[in-house]
């Protein structure tokens, strides 16, 4: 017959209060590289560059301005003059700004998109069904 021998049951003891830990919830930086977008007039590249951006912006807590204004620093070339010649505009029409994120990504959108893609992946998608 063997006898079967358990470990010595311990009672936890409590640490003073200056010795205590905190434990701090895990954290992770992620380094995100968002490309410029120039203007090309090829939609597949505005519209993953939107997915990349919307990607970043629900790992933040940015308002619609400043996703607006952070995507305005991803804008190059082409479209960055694009963009203020539109704010201008505008402007000078005494038309209210841009004010969230959906109004960007539909003036964006409604720039660079060739004419009838729309049209076009509406008539894709009558096809798949």
């Amino acid at each position: 017959v063997r006898d079967v021998i358990e470990p010595a049951k311990t009672e936890p003891v409590a640490q003073p209060v200056a010795e205590q830990r905190v434990v701090e919830p895990f954290k992770m930086e992620v380094r995100i590289e968002i490309p410029i977008y120039d203007g090309e007039l090829d939609p597949e590249k505005l519209n993953g560059w939107i997915k990349q951006l919307e990607v970043y912006f629900s790992t933040k807590s940015y308002t619609d301005q400043q996703k607006i204004s952070f995507s305005r620093l991803r804008l190059g070339n082409h479209a960055v003059t694009w963009w203020e010649s539109f704010i201008s505009g505008l402007e000078a029409e005494g038309m209210a700004p841009i004010q969230t994120w959906q109004e960007f990504t539909a003036a964006i959108k409604n720039q660079f998109y060739h004419l009838g893609y729309e049209e076009e992946l509406k008539g894709k998608w009558q096809f798949l069904r």
